[in-house]
């Protein structure tokens, strides 16, 4: 994929994705030389697309074309100089290496993955809404993560798995539709390496892409290397306050949704972890024969987040929300 065809996918979600709402009103103090008067703006709220998401096969062959053109050089030179000796590490017994996804056996299945600012995050601000619209929080093009340069943790989960070896127990953060361990989940969100006990490709690479965007939304991560996306709290800024979308959570819309750019072009957002148990070869467990399966293991999303703000007329007193 290159830039103008995620752009152009995103542009075609936008009656599905963004989701446009009148929430409620905000109250500002405005003072001048004759007096202070109370002023009022409506708060609103939509989703924004923030990131571009891909998780793939071979360390440095991201999908998007660009991307793998300015940042794969400099990933194989930070595995080569700084991780050497991790360039081999098998992940584990029967783990993929080819580029083949895996078929009727469990296995071990490994993904890259790498987390970029989306081209198109601006491009919400110029659209017609009868207010706003919000300002993203992501900077377009900005790498976020790339698993290549938190070579380490990615492939090892050396401080992971001593800081959040409580969270990696089977049913208590679960890649479903709630979050938990119910009749349907696609794995754990946690531990957030590159390899992941699930034999269908399309849910491991969904796994992958989840953990990236778990990691980037969430502040102070130990033993992280990775860029911070502004999440929860509020910021003024473009003449804005902004409500911003708390840190990205398993089964809940509001922090993040998803739409697939590749391998099937998507005009529509969803969680990933939705139950398909009942979406024959059209869902994500159609294996080989699945649109969502790709035979060489690249996928490409981008993560859509909700965002609320009332333009600035003042010194802010409160909101009322509906």
């Amino acid at each position: 994929m290159n830039t103008i065809d995620i752009t152009q996918d995103t542009l075609s979600a936008l009656p599905s994705c963004l989701d446009f709402r009148l929430e409620g009103v905000c109250f500002w103090l405005r003072c001048s030389w004759t007096g202070c008067s109370i002023r009022t703006s409506i708060r609103l709220g939509h989703y924004i697309p923030d990131l571009v998401i891909s998780a793939y096969h071979e360390a440095a062959e991201n999908p998007w074309r660009e991307i793998r053109k300015t940042l794969g050089h400099a990933q194989e030179l930070a595995l080569e100089q700084g991780f050497a000796a991790l360039i081999d590490y098998d992940p584990g017994e029967g783990a993929q290496h080819d580029s083949r996804p895996a078929r009727n056996h469990a296995t071990v299945t490994y993904k890259e993955a790498d987390a970029i600012g989306h081209p198109a995050a601006d491009i919400v601000e110029d659209i017609p809404l009868p207010e706003g619209p919000c300002p993203s929080a992501a900077d377009m093009m900005t790498p976020y993560y790339q698993s290549a340069i938190d070579a380490v943790e990615w492939r090892l989960g050396v401080v992971e798995f001593v800081t959040n070896a409580h969270r990696s127990f089977p049913g208590v953060e679960e890649l479903s539709e709630d979050g938990t361990w119910g009749l349907q989940t696609w794995g754990g969100v946690y531990p957030r390496v590159g390899q992941t006990p699930q034999p269908e490709d399309a849910k491991a690479a969904g796994i992958a892409a989840f953990r990236a965007g778990h990691i980037v939304t969430r502040s102070g991560e130990p033993g992280r290397v990775y860029d911070h996306l502004s999440s929860g709290g509020t910021t003024s800024t473009a003449g804005y306050r902004v409500w911003l979308p708390d840190p990205l959570e398993p089964g809940d819309a509001e922090t993040g949704t998803f739409q697939m750019h590749h391998p099937r072009s998507e005009s529509s957002c969803e969680i990933l972890g939705v139950d398909d148990r009942f979406d024959g070869l059209d869902g994500w467990a159609g294996g080989t024969s699945s649109s969502r399966t790709d035979l060489d293991g690249d996928y490409v999303w981008t993560m859509w987040r909700r965002y609320s703000c009332c333009e600035r007329e003042g010194a802010f007193i409160t909101s009322v929300s509906w």
